[in-house]
């Protein structure tokens, strides 16, 4: 063999193991410590399934919040109710990691709120920035978890497609070790459309399960 052959050889070893440390490497989480999980992505809300996963923080307001990847900051929401004080961040893997509830963001961020809310005289903002405005890098100090918005505290963890269609975390980059098989108790029927009704005229309907 050649020294060519050779030196190309190598070269595609090391390109696929770095492409391969990259794809399969485990994505960092927003807190650190022990991950705790209160609810999970697509569980049915009144009038909604939830779109996110809710991390428990303690019952405690103020932890840490971490950017799981590089990339920079999208976009910021502030409302007394529903997601709260919100951060978007559009990572340089293509998604968009959603952040809800936060008690408050880090300085820089924390200052370009105050900035925008004393110029427009209103709490209330859905602030987007240009990309790369400001940019942010995996494990950056992004914010501080809270209960706003609504519920007791805990942080509202999102990732989403380019296209802002939210996905599981725990099928794309995020893993959790769980031993308990689920227990499933009851099942529901709900008419989708206007053109079908179950027994009686219902519009839904359901069943418990009896296990043997």
């Amino acid at each position: 063999m050649t020294k060519n052959y050779h030196y190309a050889i190598i070269c595609s070893i090391c390109c696929f193991l770095l492409l391969s440390s990259s794809i399969f490497a485990e994505q960092l989480w927003p807190l650190k410590g022990t991950i705790d999980l209160s609810d999970g992505f697509g569980e049915f809300r009144q009038g909604h399934f939830h779109t996110g996963t809710d991390l428990r923080t303690g019952g405690r307001i103020g932890k840490k919040v971490y950017s799981p990847e590089n990339g920079y900051l999208y976009r910021i929401k502030m409302s007394y109710y529903g997601s709260g004080k919100a951060l978007y961040i559009k990572g340089d893997d293509g998604f968009i990691y959603v952040f809800y509830h936060l008690a408050k963001f880090n300085n820089e961020i924390e200052e370009m709120v105050l900035d925008s809310q004393f110029t427009d005289q209103r709490y209330y903002q859905d602030m987007y920035f240009e990309k790369d405005a400001v940019r942010i890098k995996k494990g950056d100090l992004v914010a501080f978890s809270g209960k706003t918005g609504i519920g007791a505290p805990h942080l509202h963890f999102e990732k989403r497609t380019a296209d802002n269609i939210p996905i599981n975390i725990l099928t794309h980059g995020y893993k959790l070790d769980d031993n308990i098989s689920p227990v499933f108790k009851k099942i529901f029927f709900k008419q989708v459309d206007d053109h079908s009704l179950f027994e009686n005229h219902q519009r839904e309907i359901s069943f418990e399960l009896k296990h043997t």
